[in-house]
């Protein structure tokens, strides 16, 4: 982190900056706001999830255990609260990360989502009139925790145990990609759930254009980029009203919401719209609808120039909420 801050400095010496804009809390945010400081300029922050030290980071101490793993993770807290509380603006992905922020100490704050190229994540050429016969379940996510995806491996042994015909691709890695793929020889599901481990992001929209329904079933999430791409090629999402998901899945509107870790509620969320065809395709044009409308990266560029021009302008407040 040191040689980080050094060589932005040695930049700054040498260079004409109006703004310092760090695209993490940390190490980035505690990087600019101590540049900040020495040099006079305002900081923008954009925060995806200001706990993501506690519900994201997955750490594997040898010997140590997972008590030791907790300590390291609770000891960035001053860190993330630090750049969090001395940046001009943090800019929040959801009303999740926001409440956040500001129980962290931001002075300021405004929401500015992640979008979606809707150009490589383009709505899928053959459009679907629902489900019929074996039916795909995709999940782009990453092998943690916080991604619940245990309870998918568990709601899909309760599918093939009623005789339905289904297959799961699970496309990440992670620390827990031993342990889920045991539960699935466990479950004796194995032979429909496929793990591919992480592919290239520019294949994502290819692999979902192949699927029916995707599925996270999320314990926390600050956003969730993978939805609004599912969303985009037209692949109705099930998943849980966790953390920034609640901003964009709207209950058998953009999507179908269930409690998290509760197997038997995802499947039948999952069964709904596989035989619910006028269900299924009201979720994917009222999903697509939203996406065009307000998580397309021209909207969202407006929002970030918007709150560059404030902090030229010195105009952002102080009470919580960026004046418009």
């Amino acid at each position: 982190m040191r040689y980080a801050e050094k060589a932005v400095e040695d930049f700054l010496r040498d260079h004409h900056v109006d703004i310092l804009h760090a695209k993490q809390v940390f190490p980035f945010g505690t990087i600019c706001t101590r540049l900040k400081s020495r040099n006079n300029i305002p900081v923008y922050v954009t925060v995806q999830n200001p706990y993501a030290y506690l519900e994201e980071l997955v750490l594997n101490v040898p010997l140590l255990g997972r008590y030791a793993g907790s300590l390291i993770q609770r000891s960035l807290l001053p860190f993330v609260r630090n750049a969090i509380s001395h940046a001009d603006i943090v800019a929040a992905v959801s009303t999740y990360s926001q409440k956040g922020c500001l129980e962290l100490g931001a002075k300021a704050t405004t929401i500015v989502p992640n979008g979606v190229d809707t150009t490589q994540f383009a709505r899928r050429a053959t459009r679907r009139e629902g489900i019929n016969g074996q039916f795909h379940i995709v999940s782009t996510s990453t092998l943690i925790p916080r991604n619940g995806l245990e309870v998918l491996i568990e709601s899909i042994a309760l599918l093939t145990a009623e005789g339905i015909d289904v297959r799961v691709t699970l496309a990440g890695d992670g620390p827990l990609e031993h342990e889920l793929k045991t539960l699935a020889q466990e479950l004796g599901v194995s032979d429909v759930v496929e793990f591919i481990g992480t592919i290239p992001h520019n294949e994502v929209p290819k692999l979902l254009a192949r699927s029916d329904i995707f599925v996270r079933p999320s314990i926390a999430e600050g956003f969730g980029v993978s939805f609004i791409e599912a969303m985009a090629v037209g692949v109705p999402v099930v998943t849980c009203p966790s953390g920034g998901i609640i901003d964009f899945v709207k209950n058998r509107r953009t999507g179908m919401l269930v409690p998290a870790g509760d197997p038997p509620r995802l499947r039948d969320a999952i069964l709904e719209l596989v035989h619910d065809n006028a269900l299924y395709v009201r979720i994917v044009d009222t999903a697509w609808d939203m996406i065009r409308s307000t998580y397309d990266w021209e909207t969202i560029t407006e929002s970030v120039e918007h709150a560059y021009w404030s902090l030229m302008g010195n105009n952002h407040c102080r009470d919580g909420d960026l004046e418009p």
